[in-house]
C-alpha cells in the first residue's frame, strides 16, 4: 500500500511538472522578433513573420507542424513593421502592445485590470491575456478569437452580441500575400433569422439562407460529418455560429479568400505502420513510417464523389461485370463476401481488411441519393481510419430487375406488326 501511495504521488508530481512546463512555453510577458511561443499542446506557434517573403514583419499565429506555412491570425495586419526590431509585450493593466522603435504600432484592449497580467497561446490558436493570480483560467482580459481575420478556427464565433452590438466576423486578406484588410466580409445578418452573408464591399456575393434548426436552409450540403460539429447559439443576448472538431489531431479551418469565397481546408497527418496499401484500380504504396499529408478543399462537386466511387470500383468492374443487372460488388457486400472480388494473382500482396474497407467506401460514394454520399474529405478519413463505417445503400446504377428474366419475358411475347418505316441514308 505504501508503495502504491508513493508511485501515485510520483505520478502526480510528474503531471504537475509537465503541466507547468506547458504553461511556461506558452505563457509570456514579452517576445522579440526571432523568438516564438508554442501553444500548450504544440499545435500553434506565435511569432513574427513575413507572409510575402518581404521585409515587412507581422505578429502572427500559424500551425506549428504543417510544412506549408499556414497563418491563421495577424495582429498588426494593416501596420507592418519595416525591420526586425519589433517587441510584443504585456503591459499593466493587461494590454498587449506591439512596439517598434519606442512607438506603439498595435495594441489590444481590456475593460478590467489585473495584478499580474500575462499572455498565453492556447492550443485552440486563441491568444489570450489573463491574470496569473486569477484561479479561473477562462477569465480572459482579452482574446484574439474576438477579433478574427480571414480564418475561422474551431471554437471561434461568427455572430453578434445583441446587447452590446459587438460583432464577430471574418474579413479577407487584401491578397494571398498581403494580410491587410481586404474588401470581403463574412458575418451573420444584422436582424431577423440567423443567416450567413458574404459581402464584397456592400454587394452580397453569397447568402446561406436562414438557419432551420439543423443547418442553413440554402446550404443543405452542410451535412453532419466525422470531422466537425457545428451549432448555432440563439439567446436573448447572443446570436452566433461556431463549430468544433471531433478529433484534435485533425486540423480543419474555414477561410474567407480575397476574392470572396468561403473554403474549408482539412489537413490529415497520419503515419502508416505497414509497407504497402493496395487500392482497387490504383497502385498506392507508402514506405514504413512515411507521413502522408493531404490538403483537401471541400468545395468539391458531387460529381467528384461519383468519380471517386467509380475509380475505387473500376477494378471490380473489369474483373466482375454486372450479372443479371445487379452489381456484383453490391451483391457480395450484402452477402458479407467482399473478398471474392479480389483477384487471386494479387491476393497475397494486399492487406485484406484495407481492400474490404476500400470497397465499402467506394459503395458509399456511389449511393443512389447524392445526399447520402460522403464528401471528399470524409471519404479520405474513412479510407485512412479504423472506425465503423455506415452501411451503404443501393448504388445509383443498381437494377432490381434481372436481365435474364427480361429476355425470357420479351421472347415470350408475340410480335405485333405496324406501319413504321425505316429509311437508310447512303452516300452517293
Amino acid at each position: 500500500m505504501c508503495m502504491l501511495i508513493f508511485y501515485s504521488s510520483l505520478l502526480l508530481i510528474f503531471a504537475a511538472v509537465f503541466s507547468m512546463a506547458d504553461d511556461a512555453t506558452s505563457t509570456f510577458q514579452s517576445i522579440r522578433d526571432g523568438e516564438t511561443v508554442v501553444s500548450t499542446g504544440g499545435t500553434f506557434e506565435l511569432g513574427f513573420c513575413s507572409p510575402d517573403a518581404s521585409n515587412r514583419r507581422y505578429v502572427g499565429i500559424w500551425y506549428k507542424h504543417i510544412s506549408v506555412t499556414t497563418i491563421v491570425w495577424v495582429a498588426n495586419r494593416d501596420k507592418p513593421l519595416a525591420d526586425l526590431s519589433g517587441i510584443l509585450k504585456v503591459t499593466n493593466p493587461g494590454i498587449l502592445v506591439l512596439n517598434h522603435n519606442m512607438s506603439t504600432v498595435w495594441s489590444s484592449n481590456t475593460s478590467r485590470t489585473a495584478q499580474n497580467p500575462v499572455a498565453r497561446l492556447l492550443d485552440s490558436g486563441n491568444l489570450v491575456v489573463i491574470d496569473r493570480s486569477d484561479d479561473d483560467s477562462e477569465n480572459f482580459l482579452w482574446q484574439s478569437f474576438d477579433y478574427p481575420g480571414d480564418t475561422f478556427l474551431p471554437g471561434m464565433k461568427i455572430g453578434r452580441n445583441t446587447v452590446t452590438g459587438f460583432n464577430w466576423h471574418l474579413r479577407s486578406w487584401k491578397s494571398p500575400q498581403d494580410p491587410s484588410q481586404g474588401n470581403c466580409t463574412s458575418q451573420l445578418g444584422p436582424k431577423g433569422y440567423a443567416e450567413l452573408f458574404v459581402r464584397e464591399g456592400s454587394v452580397i456575393k453569397f447568402r446561406s439562407g436562414p438557419w432551420n434548426g439543423v443547418w442553413f436552409s440554402g446550404n443543405p450540403q452542410l451535412n453532419p460529418n466525422p470531422i466537425y460539429t457545428y451549432s448555432l447559439v440563439s439567446e436573448p443576448d447572443e446570436m452566433s455560429y461556431s463549430y468544433k472538431l471531433h478529433n484534435s489531431s485533425i486540423f480543419s479551418r474555414l477561410m474567407l479568400t480575397s476574392d470572396g469565397l468561403l473554403r474549408r481546408y482539412t489537413w490529415i497527418d497520419r503515419t502508416e505502420d505497414h509497407e504497402d496499401n493496395t487500392k482497387i484500380n490504383a497502385k498506392y504504396s507508402e514506405s514504413n513510417a512515411k507521413k502522408m499529408r493531404i490538403i483537401i478543399s471541400t468545395t468539391m462537386l458531387s460529381t467528384g464523389l461519383l468519380i471517386l466511387g467509380l475509380a475505387l470500383l473500376f477494378y471490380v468492374w473489369k474483373k466482375h461485370h454486372q450479372k443479371g443487372g445487379k452489381l456484383v460488388a453490391w451483391m457480395l457486400h450484402t452477402e458479407d463476401m467482399p473478398l471474392k472480388l479480389i483477384d487471386a494473382s494479387v491476393e497475397d500482396s494486399v492487406t485484406l481488411h484495407e481492400v474490404v474497407r476500400t470497397i465499402h467506401v467506394g459503395l458509399l460514394c456511389v449511393q443512389q441519393n447524392p445526399e447520402d454520399r460522403p464528401n471528399m474529405s470524409t471519404a479520405v478519413l474513412m479510407l485512412g481510419g479504423e472506425g465503423a463505417l455506415p452501411p451503404p445503400l443501393k448504388p445509383g446504377f443498381y437494377s432490381e430487375r434481372d436481365l435474364t428474366e427480361l429476355e425470357v419475358n420479351h421472347s415470350s411475347k408475340a410480335c405485333s406488326a405496324n406501319e413504321v418505316t425505316i429509311s437508310l441514308v447512303e452516300a452517293r
